[in-house]
């Protein structure tokens, strides 16, 4: 299972919103040996996205708690496939559709095309593809340091 630690901004019933640190605060990202996101997070500014999480029965997260996040790794290469799979194919499928009209330019359309109906089809296919790969849960309410 990985998991990461987050703050909880909001609480309902059985589930809460977390905002995790994000990608500056990795220590292979700040001395730029990491994947990269946190070099982009100073470049475009860290947005962060509070992130639903189901809450199981027997743990109360409070507003300001920091809880242990977690999903299995299969979960994880499962979603991984499920988001970005359907945007390549969009973007190459468009790409040579709009190469068999025209030229380059017919390529990029339709490659932008491609992507833009890729990125329709997630946000359709997301609450199925949740109920696929899993949902993060919370583990356990971390205890504050003494």
């Amino acid at each position: 299972m990985l998991t990461e630690c987050a703050r909880v901004v909001r609480v309902a019933e059985g589930a809460c919103w977390v905002e995790a640190a994000g990608a500056a605060s990795c220590s292979a990202c700040a001395s730029g040996k990491g994947c990269g996101g946190g070099t982009i997070a100073r470049l475009f500014g860290e947005r962060r996205v509070p992130l639903r999480v189901r809450v199981p029965a027997g743990v109360a997260p409070a507003v300001a708690d920091l809880v242990e996040i977690g999903m299995p790794a299969s979960g994880v290469a499962g979603a991984s496939l499920l988001a970005y799979l359907p945007l390549l194919a969009g973007l190459v499928v468009g790409a040579v559709t709009g190469s068999s009209f025209g030229g380059d330019g017919a390529a990029i359309a339709g490659a932008a095309g491609g992507l833009l109906l890729a990125l329709s089809a997630l946000r359709v296919l997301d609450a199925p593809a949740r109920r696929l790969v899993g949902e993060p849960t919370v583990v356990r309410v971390v205890p504050p340091p003494p």
